[in-house]
């Protein structure tokens, strides 16, 4: 077997020049073709003789006149180089340093960096909008360039795809990213925008011309020029410093000589009446993604172009020093993922003089690391939050000591913990407790929605008026306290309806979103079932049910229910005892007892209704002519709101205990009934144990005797372990002061589905899910 030998990619190009270098040496072999020919009479004749000697035809050269508002440059006599956005300077920033002659300070300086500080979450969020818009969410298409894989499929011809080009996403992220900019500082609607600009400024180096003629992708304007970074004295510090030297290579090189240019600068702005503040620079080219260095040399590069043209624009001369009122302007440049962010100081025109322009510069930062569809979710991935900065590194509230639920007229306490590096700007910061229930759905096109607000308190807990609106560095803990009023729902949670209590923490910093941190916590209302008197009622019913399908008429299916109460809290469980009778003549697929709960949203112009099974235990199918007992079945209650939702007017909460059979899709015979669930059992009531069902669901029913019924057993008080070990004990009214210490858990239901309450402004997080507690009375 022949083997294939292995060629690397690189190495491709090198067989092909050996290959025709080798067969281009070739010559051609005598076979004694003319021999033959001769001996048998026949002359070979030479081709030159045959075909007539090539045609010479005279090219002619035609003036075509020029374009309307085309300008025509004639060829000067003296050669210049012309820099464009093309040009790619071998040897960086050192070349750049001796055709600007600047100096290159690794560090942006503290005027700059001060004004940096952390984002808050909400501006976090709204640049990775910004991010996702521009590169996946944007509705224009192009066919975008061949992609080219010259190492792994060289000579590969793949399939163009559509989507986004690079030059419209870093053009959209920029411009949303200044938008949002312009939002959270109102200075910045006094300044101007000027969009795909060309700058060309004409100047002498040594004995050499030189033209600047960039395109940049925006110039930010201002009406007053920016101040300038350092002072003359630091300037002139610097006369003499001496610039890189890159000998042999000419600080001109991998530019090429033109005659043709026009001499006429072009200032980018175009006005006398703003000033430069910030140029933008899109590197646009995804097969060149272009090396730090690279991006710095060109950052450079531009900045002096822009300030040169500035200069002269408002008559500035290389003769003249400009240390008393330099030029300054930033830099921002970008090739979609990475950000180099840097200042230059233009202090004099004379390239080859002793003062020199000072250039801040500072590592590339990643914005984020990959944004593409991952299962067809638009996804942003490694978001790095330090490129865009506009605080404080941590501000959150903490409620403590931490209580799982809290009762109205109880105390709650806590504190706002606040870390800084560096001194932030900070009117002041205020803290709100309240209390709210909001209901909301859309029905047939038709939005409605209710709220109603059970407290609030505002308390202003740090204030910078006497500090000159400094907020100091450090760590620092901003007490607080207020009280639940009383009267109060309990905490609710559903996609359409919600009662929500919560502590939130505002700072006013002037020019920024504010910073802000929620708590959020349980509210219960103890809903006593002794005040109740259709607790102790028992339920004792009968029925007898036809069950038809589809024109047929079936035998009867007869029920009986017969439970010891009707009010329960979470913990116990419900005794049932009942029998079904299956005279229909057909299968019984399943017998089923289970808590529905029942809730209705109430608005002024409209209700709305939803059922939802919180618990169920099921007994298997049933034989034509057969009965099944239930006798003493076990229903457990988990954890949900109380009955009624007591002092909210918007919601109401209603239970119904329901014992039926199911025969088929639409056959079916229940018994429904009302019970009761509240805060504080019924005296003489028991508590499930801990081990018992702690959430809603779908239970195979047991039967169980007496002596496997639950016995009594006290909550957990704490230090004896468990989860629960942390809360302190909960301060409760006199009435229940000699009650033990209970039990919490929460909603069967999590507070995840928040469709209608997603983009709220309590900014309270959607996956609060509220807890209840259960009591014995003695």
């Amino acid at each position: 077997m022949r083997t294939t030998e292995l060629r690397c990619a690189q190495n491709i190009g090198a067989q092909f020049r050996a290959l025709w270098l080798i067969q281009g040496r070739r010559r051609v072999a005598d076979t004694g073709a003319e021999a033959i020919l001769a001996s048998k009479g026949i002359k070979a004749l030479d081709p030159k003789e045959i075909f007539s000697p090539p045609y010479h035809k005279e090219r002619k050269m035609v003036d075509l006149p020029p374009l309307p508002g085309q300008q025509v440059m004639e060829p000067n006599e003296q050669p210049c180089y012309v820099f464009n956005n093309m040009f790619s300077p071998v040897a960086v920033v050192p070349q750049v340093q001796l055709l600007t002659n600047s100096i290159v300070q690794t560090s942006l300086p503290d005027s700059i960096l001060g004004n940096a500080v952390d984002n808050t979450a909400e501006e976090d969020e709204r640049v990775k909008e910004a991010i996702l818009h521009a590169h996946l969410l944007d509705s224009y298409q192009e066919k975008l360039p061949r992609v080219l894989d010259v190492i792994n499929n060289p000579g590969w011809k793949f399939k163009r795809e559509y989507g986004i080009p690079l030059k419209r996403k870093n053009k959209s992220l920029t411009y949303q990213l200044l938008l949002l900019l312009d939002q959270i500082f109102p200075e910045g609607a006094s300044r101007h925008l000027v969009e795909d600009t060309l700058t060309q400024v004409t100047l002498n180096h040594a004995d050499r011309l030189m033209q600047l003629k960039l395109r940049a992708a925006f110039i930010l304007s201002s009406p007053k020029p920016l101040s300038a970074l350092v002072g003359p004295s630091e300037v002139r510090s610097l006369d003499g410093q001496p610039l890189p030297d890159i000998y042999p290579l000419s600080p001109f090189i991998n530019c090429k000589l033109w005659k043709n240019y026009s001499l006429n600068d072009a200032y980018g702005v175009g006005s006398s009446r703003v000033h430069l503040h910030t140029i933008f620079i899109h590197h646009n080219e995804p097969r060149m993604r272009g090396k730090e260095e690279h991006f710095q040399a060109l950052s450079l590069l531009h900045g002096f172009a822009h300030a040169a043209s500035y200069a002269k624009h408002f008559g500035k001369t290389s003769d003249e020093d400009l240390t008393a009122q330099p030029v300054v302007v930033q830099v921002v440049h970008t090739n979609g993922c990475q950000y180099h962010i840097s200042a230059f100081q233009l202090n004099t025109l004379n390239l080859t003089g002793p003062a020199k322009n000072i250039f801040w510069t500072q590592p590339w930062e990643t914005l984020f690391s990959s944004c593409s569809y991952r299962a067809a979710k638009p996804t942003l991935e490694g978001y790095n939050p330090r490129v865009v900065t506009m605080g404080f590194d941590v501000f959150t509230v903490v409620i403590e000591p931490h209580q799982p639920v809290y009762f109205s007229e109880q105390v709650v306490e806590g504190y706002v913990k606040i870390a800084t590096e560096k001194t932030v700007s900070c009117r002041g910061i205020t803290l709100t407790a309240k209390g709210v229930g909001k209901v909301s759905w859309t029905e047939d096109d038709a939005t409605y929605s209710a709220s109603e607000e059970y407290f609030r308190e505002t308390h202003t807990i740090w204030s910078g008026a006497h500090q000159r609106e400094k907020f100091p560095a450090g760590e620092h803990r901003l007490p607080f306290a207020f009280q639940i009023p009383k009267d109060t729902p309990s905490s609710f949670q559903t996609a359409a309806g919600k009662v929500r209590y919560q502590v939130k923490a505002v700072a006013d910093r002037p020019g920024h979103v504010g910073h802000s941190s929620t708590a959020v916590f349980s509210v219960n209302h103890l809903y006593d079932l002794s005040s109740d008197s259709d607790a102790r009622t028992a339920i004792n019913q009968e029925r007898e049910k036809a069950v038809t399908c589809c024109c047929s008429r079936f035998g009867p299916i007869a029920l009986t229910l017969a439970v010891e109460k009707r009010g329960y809290v979470r913990g116990e469980n419900i005794v049932i005892n009942g029998e079904i009778v299956n005279n229909s003549g057909s299968t019984i697929k399943y017998t089923e007892a289970k808590i529905v709960q029942k809730t209705t949203y109430i608005t002024r112009d409209h209700t709305k209704s939803e059922s939802r099974t919180v618990q169920r235990v099921y007994r298997p199918q049933i034989q034509p002519g057969r009965a099944d007992e239930w006798s003493r079945v076990l229903l457990p209650v988990p954890a949900v709101t109380p009955s009624h939702l007591v002092h909210c007017n918007i919601i109401n909460v209603e239970y119904n205990l329901v014992f039926g059979a199911k025969l088929g899709k639409c056959k079916r015979a229940e018994i429904t009934e009302t019970i009761i669930i509240g805060s504080v059992p019924l005296p003489g009531s028991t508590v499930a144990p801990h081990t018992s069902v702690r959430a809603g669901g779908t239970v195979l029913a047991n039967s169980v005797g007496r002596a496997d019924s639950p016995r009594v057993e006290q909550s957990r008080r704490p230090g004896q372990g468990g989860d629960h070990s942390s809360y302190n004990r909960v301060a409760m009214s006199e009435q229940y002061a000699n009650v033990p210490p209970p039990s919490y858990e929460s909603c069967v239901f999590s507070g995840g589905r928040q469709s209608a309450f997603g983009n709220d402004s309590d900014g309270d997080g959607g996956g609060f899910t509220p807890r209840y507690n259960a009591f014995r009375r003695h």
